[in-house]
Parts: C-alpha cells; sequence; structure tokens
C-alpha cells in the first residue's frame, strides 16, 4: 500500500482531478503490448462522478450518480461506456 497525492482543480460546478496519470500496479498479460490504463476523474455537484480510463486505442467511461430521496436515504445509478457502446 502507499499514499496517493491527488491535485483537485475548481470546475464550474465541481471539481477535476487533476492527476490523471497511469495507473501503478498495472501488469499486461504476457504477450501484450497494452499501455497502461490512465484514469481522470470529475466531480460534479451536487452528486455526479464521471471516472474516465483509457489504455491505448480503448476507453471506458463510467458516470456514477446519487439522487436524494429523504435525509438518510440516496439511490444510484451507474452507466458505463466501452469504446462508445452502452454496457
Amino acid at each position: 500500500m502507499h499514499e496517493k497525492a491527488k491535485a483537485f482543480a475548481p470546475l464550474a460546478l465541481g471539481l477535476h482531478d487533476e492527476s490523471a496519470c497511469a495507473v501503478e500496479q498495472f501488469r499486461a498479460p504476457t504477450g501484450c503490448s497494452a499501455a497502461p490504463p490512465e484514469t481522470e476523474i470529475a466531480f460534479r455537484l451536487p452528486s455526479v462522478r464521471i471516472e474516465q480510463i483509457r489504455t491505448g486505442r480503448h476507453r471506458v467511461t463510467n458516470l456514477t450518480a446519487l439522487t436524494p430521496i429523504d435525509g438518510r436515504r440516496h439511490r444510484g445509478q451507474s452507466l458505463r461506456l466501452l469504446d462508445g457502446t452502452v454496457a
């Protein structure tokens, strides 16, 4: 385990993780020349998280939104796009 340092920059409605970088623990399968994935995360108020992961020509985008139901509960919704295809 190691400590991660993150740098966030303000957005009009949230924060953006400026430390988009290659994932250090990534190991490509033997015989594969895949580049380490790069991850970029944005938080949009009031409750949206957008994570984009890129490796080579492939891209995965995860969108997570939380909708308040009352003072103690919320509903979470997620959408995943794989190279532009909804999954």
